[in-house]
C-alpha cells in the first residue's frame, strides 16, 4: 500500500497558521489589505490560476513597494515563529499515520521549498514518511517516480479538487480521496475525481481500511 498525502489544510491546519502569520505582520504596521493584496502578487503566479505558490521573499518585496517596515527584524520574528509549528497539526494525524509503515507513506506539497520546508520540518512529522516532496510541478509528475505497477493499493489524500483531478487523469490506478475539514480554507464540490470524501483522517482511516482487508 501506498499514501501519498497533501500537507495544507489535510494535516496541518493553514487557516489558523495564516492568521497568526499575519499577526506579526501587523506588529510592524501592514495592514490585513496590503498583507494580502500581495500574497501571491509576483511572478509565477497568475491571477485566478489555481496552482498559485507562496514565496516569502517576494511577499516582502512587493510589500516593501507600498510599505516601509524594519524588513530585517520582521524576517527574523518569522524566523522565530517557524520554529515550532507542532501547534497547527490537527489533532487526528499522528493516530492515523501511526497505522501505517514509513514505507507506505509520502508526503506531497505544493510550495516553495524554503517557506514550505520548514512548515513541515518543525511539525516534527519526517519520521513517519518515507519521502517529501515539496514542488509547485504537477503533483502527478511528483508522484510517479514512486509508482509501481502490480497489485499494491495507491491513495492520494488532498482537499483540492484540482489536484485530485490532475493525478486522477494521469494516474487513473489511484484511489483518490477528497479531505474536506470543516477548520479548511477550502470546500471543493466533489466531482468524479474524486473515488471519496472524507471530513477528517477519521473518516480516511475507515475508507482506506475497508481496502486494506481485501
Amino acid at each position: 500500500m501506498k499514501i501519498f498525502i497533501d500537507f495544507d489544510d489535510v494535516i496541518f491546519n493553514t487557516r489558523r497558521f495564516k492568521a497568526d502569520f499575519e499577526v506579526i505582520f501587523s506588529q510592524f504596521g501592514i495592514t490585513a489589505n496590503v498583507f494580502a493584496e500581495n500574497y501571491f502578487n509576483y511572478p509565477p503566479n497568475k491571477k485566478g490560476f489555481p496552482m498559485r505558490t507562496y514565496i516569502l521573499e517576494k511577499h516582502l518585496a512587493k510589500i516593501n513597494q507600498v510599505a516601509s517596515f524594519a524588513r530585517p527584524i520582521l524576517e527574523k520574528n518569522i524566523g522565530i515563529f517557524l520554529e515550532d509549528t507542532r501547534k497547527y497539526v490537527f489533532p487526528d494525524v499522528e493516530n492515523f499515520l501511526k497505522n501505517f509503515s514509513p514505507p507506505e507513506l509520502f508526503l506531497i506539497s505544493h510550495g516553495d521549498k524554503n517557506f514550505q520546508g520548514k512548515k513541515i520540518k518543525n511539525t516534527r512529522l519526517e519520521s513517519y514518511f518515507s519521502a517529501i516532496s515539496i514542488s509547485s510541478d504537477q503533483k502527478s509528475r511528483t508522484i510517479y517516480p514512486w509508482m509501481k505497477k502490480g497489485e499494491e493499493k495507491k491513495f492520494f489524500l488532498d482537499d483540492r479538487v484540482h489536484y485530485l483531478e490532475e493525478v486522477k487523469k494521469s494516474l487513473p490506478e489511484i484511489t483518490t480521496i477528497l479531505i474536506q475539514r470543516p477548520e479548511g480554507r477550502y470546500h471543493d464540490r466533489k466531482n468524479k475525481y474524486c473515488d471519496f470524501k472524507a471530513k477528517n483522517f477519521k473518516e480516511a482511516w475507515k475508507i482506506i481500511s475497508k481496502f486494506r482487508k481485501e
